[in-house]
């Protein structure tokens, strides 16, 4: 059997780069932008864990303007690599497979590009994609956050079948892209509560830590072997 897989998919915040206090600026930010109550870390936490963040945006102020800017002005300040990053990462470029990171952020690919070298994550990523590449090739948003035809642009640039890919990712709409594109997805959650959401949605595979990816890539390839 080829290589496999050929592409690994990642998203950046709260999966490759732990990231949660610079995800709550961020929501502040875009409050305070709205004119909405901005909130205390622990109200953040709650409704974060809950998947009810959708219920903070103002009156009266359209979701899908609140949440581009919010993912405008998402920057890694505090942030810092997931345990065991750097590991999977060299672990997948050993194998040769292509790394390309696809996040729900809206900056430009410089920026992310600077953040990965602040960390030395830089060497092991082949390519860098955001919301902002969507808008700038024309791509569509059936849904906020819905990376499913950014996904499908990799594989085309790749040559790749979607059995041939893997997202790994920690949000809901990560594993809905995911299955919109056709793809294998791996679930990384590290509280049960959102990988019991991950479980009710539909995805198989999850993990609770990137140092298990390997395996779980190693598992998934097993079994595609015997279909």
């Amino acid at each position: 059997m080829p290589m496999w897989p050929r592409l690994v998919l990642l998203d950046y915040d709260m999966t490759l780069m732990h990231t949660l206090i610079d995800f709550f600026e961020a929501v502040n930010a875009a409050l305070e932008k709205y004119g909405g109550r901005t909130l205390s870390f622990n109200e953040f936490l709650y409704l974060f864990e809950n998947e009810r963040l959708g219920e903070i945006v103002p009156s009266g102020v359209e979701p899908r303007v609140f949440w581009r800017y919010f993912r405008r002005v998402y920057r890694t300040r505090y942030g810092y690599p997931s345990p065991g990053a750097e590991y999977m990462l060299r672990i997948l470029s050993m194998n040769n497979t292509h790394i390309v990171i696809v996040t729900g952020r809206e900056n430009c690919r410089i920026a992310l590009w600077d953040e990965l070298r602040r960390f030395g994550l830089h060497e092991y990523i082949d390519e860098v994609y955001s919301m902002r590449d969507l808008e700038l090739l024309g791509g569509d948003e059936e849904e906020l956050f819905d990376k499913s035809w950014l996904i499908q642009y990799v594989l085309r640039n790749h040559g790749a079948e979607p059995r041939e890919a893997v997202l790994i990712g920690d949000y809901m709409q990560d594993y809905y892209s995911a299955a919109r594109a056709g793809i294998f997805f791996i679930g990384y959650a590290i509280h049960e509560k959102r990988r019991r959401q991950l479980r009710a949605a539909g995805a198989k595979y999850i993990v609770s830590s990137l140092y298990e990816i390997p395996y779980t890539l190693y598992v998934i390839k097993k079994t595609l072997m015997k279909t």
